[in-house]
């Protein structure tokens, strides 16, 4: 997952990402918040264009945040267990 929460999710659409430089010599895709499921942010890569072009249509983590975006909003993605179900286990977990 890219995010915790649905509430993360939904308020980190991808035009609130930012690109930015990392001390490891790449460059980091970070969330508005700061509240993905790695430290690191979503994704990074070895130049700042590549690293732009995973937040843009197209673009590796873009698609995948539409992707469950159309996954919370309860369309079946193959291979993917269904919000639904998901979310039930969520709340019903000790």
């Amino acid at each position: 997952m890219l995010f915790t929460s649905y509430a993360d999710h939904v308020a980190n659409p991808p035009d609130t990402w930012k690109v930015v430089y990392d001390d490891w010599r790449t460059w980091h895709v970070r969330p508005s918040s700061g509240c993905a499921q790695s430290p690191n942010g979503l994704g990074w890569a070895y130049t700042k264009k590549e690293a732009v072009a995973l937040t843009v249509k197209g673009g590796y983590y873009y698609e995948l945040w539409h992707k469950y975006d159309r996954w919370y909003a309860g369309e079946p993605q193959a291979g993917w267990k269904q919000w639904a179900d998901v979310k039930w286990l969520l709340e019903t977990a000790d």
